[in-house]
């Protein structure tokens, strides 16, 4: 392999090539500063002369040894779950009380129940323990990721056994799932933080300073003044209270010398690098909420996120079955890069600078679902005016205004170069600045996009609106199908901006809330050419 990940400086990794150390006869920590981009295990640099190009290659495979197109007996037919294996998680389950749980990813209902019907029983082993578990829709979910309790762990430095038994095999079990889950290093392990619990960071991942961060061992942990760390917890492993310790790092590349020594401490307990910039993708637009490693985002959405990484060109993988693609990543500016990705019916999971490093995320697309509460947003023009905020102006977003809202949320303000103000709103009343600018407003609520104003609509010219009357009124013939939601938006618009005719002629063409499939194409078309629906 000609490319290797190399971590010779102090708290950075970055990509080099083989033929960057042609004819050196010296170089430092060979034996320990090179890393596979794809599985993140350790190659070692190799000098061929003459003709015979330089290279990396790995060291010898071991049970632990994450599977690699890059190695000599490496397989190319796996899924991204089967090559990092699955997840493991800790939850709360009561103040001051975790549980260790494998995360296992979602299956059809119709696979679940055909499993079933085999007598399919998922086990899960590490040396005299195990644990086993019946595959059908009660023990596991559909559409989400299933965590199974565990309470116990493999011998230090080995992996989770986990094997699908039955009557029949599936291919599609072993194709979602794997054969193993990474099992804890010799003082524990390290997790994601979120206030409920968190994923566990594989072994030769990283993590990163200044960012929380859950340490579940069984000792103490380093004691250091650029740590700080509280008790937050337990949970019973093999029969043993292990600390729940939340704890963040805080300390400078400059600071070498203790940068070293934590760095040091988190590889050899816990087999995790420290970076000073994490690989990461980061959602920009839309707003969005991550539960676990899963980002549930609008059906259809165009996201863009911010790509971290040390690399001056990061990679960005995504995944699709067995096959992998680098995705486009464009460079606004040094050091700056951005990714967007169109969601469908499929999960889109993307990974930064590594193929099967296991750090990878999944977007999924979800229906967004609004509670019951009678949200209430209205703007105060500067002129005193009040009004529906969908009925704000770009004339009006161009002063300074007043919001007022009956509800905490986080408001969105872009312009139409996908540049985004962000200002949480707090109080009843919030004086929102003028911006010229502004091309489109968004409220956030929870992990939803409440309502998306668009504030370039199209003005309709008499013109358009002969053509366009008379285009629906030849539409109307043909199958019937419900009438779209979106649909009652271009209604509303209409009726409010007096549009009479054009809203008859649309009226006249429905049956009992039913509408011809051609007369929702062409309003559709009208729609995307105005912005009435506002993407709701």
């Amino acid at each position: 392999m000609k490319y290797a990940i190399d971590r010779y400086g102090i708290g950075n990794e970055i990509e080099v090539n083989a033929d960057d150390f042609d004819n050196q006869h010296y170089i430092p920590q060979r034996r320990t500063r090179f890393y596979c981009p794809e599985c993140n295990e350790i190659v070692f640099f190799r000098a061929k002369g003459g003709s015979h190009p330089n290279q990396f290659y790995h060291k010898e495979k071991t049970d632990r040894t994450p599977e690699c197109d890059k190695r000599v007996d490496g397989r190319s037919n796996l899924t991204i779950s089967q090559r990092v294996g699955l997840p493991l998680f800790i939850t709360q389950i009561s103040t001051g009380n975790f549980q260790l749980n494998i995360g296992f990813p979602a299956i059809s209902a119709k696979t679940l129940d055909n499993a079933a019907q085999f007598d399919c029983t998922v086990k899960i082993s590490s040396y005299q323990q195990c644990r086993t578990v019946k595959v059908n829709q009660t023990n596991f979910l559909s559409d989400n990721t299933t965590l199974i309790p565990i309470d116990f762990i493999p011998l230090y430095g080995r992996n989770y056994s986990i094997s699908v038994v039955g009557k029949a095999q599936f291919f599609d079990l072993q194709r979602k799932w794997s054969n193993y889950a990474d099992g804890f290093e010799s003082n524990g392990a390290i997790f994601s933080y979120s206030e409920t619990g968190g994923k566990k960071i594989r072994r030769g991942d990283s993590i990163s300073t200044n960012r929380y961060y859950y340490a579940v061992i069984r000792n103490d942990f380093l004691y250091h003044p650029n740590i700080s760390q509280t008790v937050i917890g337990k949970a019973i492993i093999n029969k043993t209270a292990f600390k729940i310790i939340k704890f963040m790092i805080d300390v400078s590349v400059d600071n070498a010398r203790e940068f070293t020594h934590i760095s040091s401490y988190m590889k050899s307990s816990f087999g995790v690098w420290l970076l000073e910039c994490p690989p990461e993708l980061i959602p920009v637009w839309p707003p969005v909420v991550q539960q676990d490693y899963m980002i549930p985002v609008k059906n259809y959405s165009k996201v863009v996120c911010a790509v971290s990484s040390g690399n001056d060109k990061p990679n960005v993988y995504s995944y699709f079955g067995n096959a992998v693609y680098r995705k486009e990543v464009k460079t606004i500016s040094k050091g700056i890069h951005t990714v967007e990705l169109s969601l469908g019916l499929y999960p889109t999971i993307l990974s930064v600078d590594r193929k099967y490093a296991g750090r990878e995320i999944t977007f999924v697309a979800k229906a967004l679902h609004r509670s019951n509460y009678s949200y209430n947003f209205s703007f105060i023009s500067s002129t005193g005016d009040k009004n529906e905020l969908t009925q704000i102006s770009k004339h009006e977003v161009s002063k300074s205004f007043l919001l007022e809202s009956n509800s905490k949320l986080e408001l969105y303000l872009g312009t139409s170069e996908m540049v985004y103000k962000h200002l949480s709103i707090r109080e009843q009343q919030t004086l929102i600045s003028g911006n010229q600018e502004i091309a489109e407003i968004s409220l956030l609520i929870g992990s939803s996009i409440y309502a998306c104003i668009n504030l370039n609509k199209k003005k309709l010219s008499n013109t358009n609106l002969t053509s366009f009357y008379h285009t629906i009124k030849a539409s109307a013939k043909g199958q019937l199908i419900p009438a779209p939601v979106w649909v009652n938006n271009i209604l509303q618009y209409l009726k409010k901006n007096q549009y009479e005719q054009l809203y008859q002629v649309i009226i006249r063409t429905m049956d009992n809330n039913m509408i011809h499939i051609e007369t929702v194409r062409q309003l559709r078309l009208f729609d995307l050419s105005l912005g009435i629906s506002n993407n709701e």
